[in-house]
């Protein structure tokens, strides 16, 4: 099958990442091959099975060729019989029947996920500040530029490339500053490496996004009514189809599309575009938010510090007391004031709403009226069996207006009470369910007496009388089993025997 995006064809070498049972072997496999192949031409299976060994017990050469085999069928390696010839004996020959190398749709997918997969997502040690420096000056550049098509093209890629290093460095930062979590960050190591990390981003990359990000837009609104940005991109997409063209079939509008789009994005990035907010004014209050979160949290730690104590030390301290202390009165009067009265009683009201507090002290107060236990009265409650009467009328109505609907969708499609189906038109989906149950409903009855009749110069299986909704009908399937249609609806195709329904009129009967 083949789609305006090309041909949509399943590729095989992906297959050994989702196996359950041999996944790791398999990726082990591959990494190894793909490490060791940068270093020499090709690997035998014992040496491949050597360094597997190293990973897993009993993973003997036997297994190894056994996974090598399953990874050469889904085409991510490739083997070459080895030249027999310099082989002195048969162990030898065990050993290097085969060599092995990586196909290159193998070492794409490897290289795939060893440089850009595991990369997805992963936070940079600091945040580069200099990043829009660059992206400023490659875009001044261009506007003070004056110089052949060649150079414009470049200077166009260095602006994207620049661009594309500065949002992923903004990805990495809005991912930490959104890491925040208040209950694992309440011990003081943790949290004040945290605040430590954020300071840092919040003093170098923040104070340099506040003071060049007027100037770049600055820089592209005049780009734009100097219509420069227009003439640079016809530019290069005419150099970057040319250039595509010479490898691969591909049209213009869709590298045109591509030029398009980069644009866009960049200027989303700093201009407001239809009322929504740049990326830029974005980052602003997102920094604000995680100040005012560092602040609150400084604060609640510092709170925190003033009261802590050791338990262990209370404890201590108590376990002194009562070993100096021998009455046993005086005792029994000591742990009723330090550990308390064990009689716990359960209090039940209507609580507020509850919201995020850092504070104990800003959470809101609960007032609660205690009442003599001669006032407590259990409510009666009564139980009413709701009533349903209306639910279920409404339900009635449907069901009847569903099936008046069913009555006349079809009867458009029937002539002189019969309807078969390679004469019908494209039909919607609702006339699609009637036949498919008018179908089913009839093939439950029995051949009548293995009847086979003969319509239309054709032969026809004959099944008994049936009744679905208002309809009562016979079904005729042909006595051809290639006798088949498609049934055309507008959700899609189904193939299905050229079935012959005759409806008899109630009338008749």
């Amino acid at each position: 099958m083949k789609t305006e995006f090309g041909i949509t064809k399943g590729f095989s070498e992906f297959d050994y990442l989702g196996s359950v049972e041999r996944g790791s072997y398999y990726r082990n496999i591959i990494r190894i091959m793909y490490t060791a192949l940068e270093k020499k031409e090709y690997l035998f299976s014992h040496e491949i099975a050597e360094k597997m060994g190293s990973l897993y017990d009993n993973y003997d050469e036997e297994i190894c060729n056994k996974d090598l085999e399953f990874l050469f069928k889904k085409g991510n390696i490739v083997k070459y019989k080895n030249d027999y010839s310099q082989i002195k004996s048969l162990e030898e020959l065990k050993k290097k029947k085969y060599r092995y190398q990586l196909t290159e749709r193998g070492r794409i997918v490897e290289e795939f996920i060893v440089n850009k997969l595991n990369k997805v997502n992963s936070l940079s040690t600091t945040l580069d500040p200099n990043l829009l420096t660059r992206f400023k000056n490659e875009l001044k550049g261009i506007l003070e530029f004056d110089g052949e098509e060649s150079e414009f093209y470049s200077k166009w890629n260095n602006i994207i490339y620049a661009f594309n290093l500065l949002r992923e460095n903004y990805k990495g930062y809005l991912i930490e500053l959104n890491s925040f979590e208040y209950e694992k960050m309440m011990e003081e190591d943790k949290f004040l490496l945290k605040k430590a990390r954020l300071r840092e981003y919040l003093e170098d990359f923040i104070k340099v996004l506040l003071d060049e990000s007027q100037e770049i837009k600055t820089i592209i609104i005049t780009l734009e009514k100097t219509k420069k940005v227009e003439e640079v991109l016809n530019i290069a997409i005419n150099r970057e189809f040319k250039k595509i063209e010479l490898t691969s079939e591909i049209e213009y509008s869709h590298v045109k599309e591509n030029y398009l789009n980069q644009y866009k994005r960049l200027k989303s990035w700093f201009l407001s575009i239809d009322g929504e907010p740049s990326e830029v004014d974005m980052l602003n209050k997102a920094t604000i938010n995680i100040i005012q979160k560092i602040t609150k949290m400084a604060k609640m730690f510092l709170d925190k510090k003033k009261v802590s104590y050791s338990r262990k030390d209370s404890y201590l301290r108590v376990a002194e007391l009562f070993l100096k202390t021998y009455e046993i009165d005086k005792v029994k009067e000591i742990s009723s004031v330090i550990f308390g009265d064990f009689n716990l009683k359960h209090l039940k009201a209507e609580y507020p709403q509850q919201i995020e507090v850092l504070k104990i002290e800003d959470s809101q107060n609960v007032t609660m009226q205690m009442k003599p236990i001669k006032e407590r009265k259990k409510e009666r409650i009564s139980y009413r069996i709701k009533d349903k009467t209306k639910e279920k009328l409404e339900s009635i109505l449907m069901e009847e207006k569903k099936k008046r609907d069913e009555v006349k969708n079809l009867e458009r499609y029937i002539y002189n009470d019969i309807l078969i189906l390679s004469d019908l038109p494209v039909v919607t989906s609702d006339v699609k369910s009637t036949i498919i149950n008018l179908i089913k409903t009839g093939l439950t009855k029995i051949y009548e007496d293995k009847k086979i009749s003969l319509k239309d110069n054709k032969l026809y299986y004959e099944y008994g009388r049936a009744r679905y909704n208002v309809f009562l009908f016979k079904l005729f399937r042909p006595e051809d089993d290639e006798e088949r249609t498609i049934l055309k609806t507008f959700d899609g195709n189904y193939d299905t025997p050229n079935f012959r329904i005759e409806f008899i009129r109630e009338e008749e009967d």
